[in-house]
């Protein structure tokens, strides 16, 4: 009986060996890319890869962390509900405990808020001090002018140096100086019958500038004030701005 048991246990490991090593050899990445779960959620999630993510022989996770950790230099930059190192640490260990290669997913050097993302976690790091400087100065300027080079070697001088070029630049000033002084009225509006008052500056973030809005807000209001901190509720109207520019021209594209 016990020879029969160690047969089947044998035939039975060996199955499983060789259709493991035909799954790598047909896929060698088995990939999910998600948002990183609320604080709240971790033990949830944790519970998710060990009764889905595993069983499904997934490999690689990838967490879009984004604003939802506890940075230190820059609390403001901070979610409500945001991880912390304890909670990091949890992902950290199922992962590895099943063999699921974990990679945090931050705003790449390309993004308009890679300075408050990616050179966050160089800061934050300790052990990169010459790449968060180089990424907050020389890198970005770099960015931009290539950015720039690209651009401009796309544009024909043919197309571009025209009267109408000039009107929508000044369209585009005007829009953005009514949306601005219309964000800030609304909400000063909206705080007469609220019984919540919000800060009015959180309105000036309605402009679908994404993320500089939102920033720009949240600097102002330090100027006056160094403990508050406006970047995580400006983002809200920022995103909506981008949300109703979408619908806008949708609409104008439809009609004209």
């Amino acid at each position: 009986m016990k020879k029969l048991f160690l047969v089947l246990l044998i035939t039975f490991t060996g199955s499983f060996v060789h259709a493991q090593s035909a799954l790598d050899t047909l896929m060698p990445v088995r990939g999910l890319s998600v948002a990183a779960p609320r604080a709240a959620a971790v033990d949830d999630f944790v519970t998710f890869i060990d009764e889905e993510l595993a069983p499904a022989y997934i490999n690689m996770l990838i967490l879009r962390v984004e604003y939802n950790y506890e940075y230190e230099s820059h609390p403001e930059l901070r979610d409500e509900d945001h991880l912390t190192k304890a909670d990091v640490k949890k992902l950290v260990n199922v992962c590895r405990k099943h063999n699921i290669q974990l990679i945090p997913l931050f705003d790449l050097l390309g993004h308009q808020s890679s300075r408050t993302t990616l050179g966050n976690l160089l800061r934050e790091s300790g052990v990169t001090t010459r790449l968060a400087k180089t990424a907050s100065s020389a890198m970005l300027d770099m960015c931009t002018i290539f950015i720039g080079f690209g651009v401009g070697a796309s544009t024909s001088a043919a197309v571009f140096l025209k009267p109408d070029s000039v009107k929508i630049f000044a369209m585009g000033c005007v829009a953005f100086a009514f949306a601005t002084a219309s964000g800030v009225t609304f909400a000063k509006i909206m705080n007469v019958f609220s019984k919540e008052k919000v800060n009015p500056l959180i309105g000036a973030a309605g402009v679908s500038a994404v993320p500089d809005s939102a920033r720009v807000v949240h600097m102002v209001g330090q100027a006056e004030d160094p403990g508050n901190f406006l970047l995580q509720h400006a983002m809200g109207p920022n995103v909506a701005g981008v949300i109703g520019s979408a619908i806008a021209a949708g609409i104008f594209l439809g009609l004209f």
